[in-house]
């Protein structure tokens, strides 16, 4: 079993972590929405989960020689 290039591990946490707390932003009540009937934290999760995914399809591309 081969271990995952570096870095890879904290992407993936980054994109799961970003999308988690997207969803649990929801059942939060103390939050106002700021815009689109979204709230600050589910902005930057979307923007954490969004360049995690970016940088890891960028990875794995460049791991295929493309």
């Amino acid at each position: 079993r081969r271990n995952p290039p570096a870095g890879t591990v904290l992407l993936a946490y980054g994109l799961s972590y970003g999308l988690w707390r997207f969803f649990v932003e929801f059942l939060r009540a103390d939050n106002p929405p700021i815009a689109l009937g979204m709230t600050l934290f589910q902005w930057i999760s979307i923007g954490v989960a969004a360049v995690s995914a970016m940088l890891l399809a960028r990875r794995r591309r460049v791991a295929r020689g493309g």
